[in-house]
């Protein structure tokens, strides 16, 4: 009986025995999984004397940062590859000469196509994911005192089983139909997820629920950078990429044909027609808005591109959209005045899917990482007046060597940082600042000395609209250089750019110092004694921020510079078509 007893506690005890060390293994996994070690930091947006500032456990983040533009090998055009040992040596190289330079924020794309090593649908997304040289990045920066701050953009690199799947370029051949591939008017697939599908909510939505799960206890994560869109900058196509991507191999290519729009796709289409019922209900009531007594609800489709204008026989190169800077900066208006009522219901409905699409993912990641900002791609007002939850905005400007295009650019970058300040939003900015052949070529270096000139000037206004500068660099290697040309240089490349970048990193605001800047603009480019081309735009800035009026070389204010109905046909109203009244 004892000896039965005794085996019985001794049954037990080993019982005990497994269990506790299934639950220590349990708890060793999760900690792995999540890549946590034990002082994850808490980051957030505080307003200081009228801008955004950056906080990192209630310590203000004066740094710069960097935008590494990493794109996995699947062009010619990129390397190395995520699992290369030379993509991890890189990465810590950069981090290296970051911090030595007061550049201790560092933006990386992180890509589903890239972690994900499965060949069908897992049970779950997330199962077969190779976090290893991303952990490994995580882990070098916290030992630098870096911070990481992950982009999430559904385009172009997804898992092969994932655009299988799905029927995504090149899958969509022999009678197979993408639902949700975005799809202009030219019957043209594109290989990006149409705004708002629920089925690309799902899966990336899975990925980004993995990452974040992930990093989210990591003390060298400060945030997150969600992008929505073609090229996860909050916009519809046709866009640069999907139409110019020779260095990208699994995208098709078509040819650019103004007045081509999006999206027509199966799904859009579904959508649309739902929108029109909920807003109409009846035959009558649609008929009589759209002036069209053979319009049904039943056989309604998304009208052609002609069918959306009030001049048919004008239509702009791209469709009309409030996230349109350049348009709103340079014209003060997206040219939604030109369409007609199918064109407005089109315009309103495209605008709703966007927002229900930066909704998802903004709520998805901060209802599981309240405890760090999230950053949501774009830079416009639409945007930043969003009720939802989320802390700032990042986006990207395309550098130019032109100066005309470079006071524009000053402009806009600097209008739209003090327009985010007013909804109490950071902003961080990525310069693209062009990689010059010639200079390559004769000291090999990528930048001008004016090219650097203006983008620490530039960095320096940022600053001090409460904004944060990132220069925006190629993660391919300097050796790629040697026989080929490239719009924007790789890491570091010239010990002059870094400078620049410890300039602005080293900037210390005083006084109204964007008023500072904007006027030394203004007077360096002889503005003020010779109204060169450009001018209008520095002008602009220079009454923005040092609240006054200026007056060009012909007596008149700056004010009318620019604008719809001016009668003056302008280089941007010219290329944009949207201010057909002035552009006769």
């Amino acid at each position: 009986m004892k000896r039965s007893i005794l085996i019985s506690l001794a049954l037990i005890a080993i019982l005990i025995f497994i269990a506790v060390g299934f639950y220590a293994l349990k708890i060793f996994k999760n900690t792995a999984n999540n890549s946590s070690g034990t002082n994850a930091k808490k980051s957030e947006v505080k307003m200081v004397d009228g801008v955004p500032k950056l906080f990192i456990d209630g310590k203000e983040i004066s740094s710069s940062a960097v935008n590494v533009y990493y794109y996995p090998p699947q062009g010619k055009n990129h390397a190395p590859a995520y699992n290369d040992a030379k993509w991890l040596a890189n990465m810590k190289a950069l981090i290296d000469r970051a911090v030595a330079n007061n550049t201790k924020l560092i933006l990386l794309n992180v890509w589903w196509s890239d972690l994900d090593k499965s060949t069908s649908r897992p049970k779950n997304i997330g199962d077969n994911f190779d976090f290893a040289q991303l952990d490994a990045v995580f882990s070098y920066a916290g030992q630098k005192g870096a911070y990481i701050v992950p982009i999430f953009t559904l385009f172009p690199f997804d898992p092969d089983w994932w655009l299988k799947e799905n029927n995504f370029p090149p899958h969509n051949t022999g009678g197979k139909v993408c639902d949700f591939c975005e799809t202009d008017s030219a019957g043209n697939v594109y290989n990006n997820a149409s705004m708002n599908s629920d089925i690309a909510q799902r899966d990336f939505g899975g990925f980004v629920t993995a990452i974040v799960d992930h990093y989210k206890n990591n003390p060298a994560l400060v945030g997150w950078d969600m992008g929505t869109g073609a090229t996860g900058e909050d916009g519809y196509g046709p866009n640069y990429i999907a139409l110019k991507a020779e260095n990208i191999d699994n995208l098709p290519k078509f040819e650019i044909k103004s007045g081509t729009y999006t999206d027509y796709s199966p799904f859009f289409e579904r959508k649309f027609k739902e929108w029109i019922k909920k807003k109409y209900s009846s035959d009558q009531k649609l008929q009589a808005a759209w002036n069209d007594k053979f319009v049904s609800l039943e056989s309604l489709k998304i009208p052609k591109p002609a069918g959306m204008f009030q001049n048919e026989k004008s239509l702009p190169p791209v469709f009309p959209d409030p996230t349109d800077i350049f348009a709103l900066a340079g014209m003060g208006t997206d040219g939604k005045d030109n369409l007609n009522p199918r064109g407005l219901d089109f315009y309103e409905f495209r605008n709703e899917m966007r927002q229900k699409d930066r909704e998802y993912y903004a709520s998805l990641i901060k209802n599981n990482d309240p405890n760090h900002v999230l950053l949501l791609n774009g830079a416009s007002d639409d945007l930043f007046s969003q009720a939802f939850n989320f802390d700032g905005v990042a986006f990207s400007m395309a550098g130019t060597v032109d100066k005309a295009e470079e006071s524009r650019y000053y402009y806009t970058v600097t209008d739209i940082s003090k327009r985010a300040a007013k909804y109490q939003k950071l902003t961080i900015i990525s310069d693209e600042h062009v990689c010059d052949g010639a200079e390559r070529s004769k000291n090999g270096e990528c930048e001008t000395p004016d090219q650097l000139s203006f983008v620490e000037k530039l960095g320096k206004s940022v600053k001090c609209t409460g904004g944060i500068f990132a220069p925006a660099f190629g993660y391919y290697d300097k050796e790629y250089l040697a026989d080929k040309s490239s719009w924007i240089p790789p890491i570091w490349f010239s010990d002059k750019a870094m400078t620049a970048a410890k300039n602005i990193a080293d900037y210390q605001l005083s006084g109204n110092c964007a008023c500072s800047l904007a006027s030394g603009m203004y007077s360096e480019n002889k503005c003020d004694s010779s109204w060169m081309p450009g001018c209008e735009w520095l002008a602009k800035t220079y009454e923005s921020f040092c609240n006054v009026k200026v007056q060009n070389n012909k007596g008149s204010t700056s004010n009318g510079q620019g604008k719809c109905g001016d009668g003056t046909c302008d280089q941007i109203e010219k290329q944009s078509g949207m201010c057909p009244q002035d552009c006769k």
